[in-house]
């Protein structure tokens, strides 16, 4: 039983046929990767842009509160001061009272005072 040999030729062909297998193996290896690495970039990108569109979110909702916050102090303030001028007002209004008040007296003590002379006059008449 003897083995025939085989082939140089057929040998050189086998060889450049597994050389070729292996560096189409190895191109798909590499295209797999960069792909990979493609999408690994492209989801980073993406969790950037949706951490950012998040950051600027908060940026307007904190913006938001404070103009919120600055308007409820507007409002306070007009509140404070619609206050202090009703206050102004009452007590003018209270001056003015006494006042009128004080000028009634005074008639009124005018009026004793001439009732007084009146009587005198009278009793001195008598």
């Amino acid at each position: 039983t003897e083995k025939e040999p085989i082939a140089t030729g057929d040998c050189a062909i086998i060889i450049i046929i597994i050389i070729i297998i292996i560096i189409i193996i190895i191109i798909i290896i590499i295209i797999i990767i960069i792909i990979i690495i493609i999408i690994i970039i492209i989801i980073i990108l993406m969790m950037m842009i949706l951490y950012k569109e998040e950051e600027e979110e908060e940026e307007e909702e904190e913006e938001e509160e404070e103009e919120e916050e600055e308007e409820e102090e507007e409002e306070e303030e007009e509140e404070e001061e619609e206050k202090e001028e009703e206050e102004k007002e009452e007590e003018e209004e209270e001056e003015e009272e006494e006042e009128e008040e004080e000028e009634e007296e005074e008639e009124e003590e005018e009026e004793e005072e001439e009732e007084e002379e009146e009587e005198e006059e009278e009793e001195k008449l008598d």
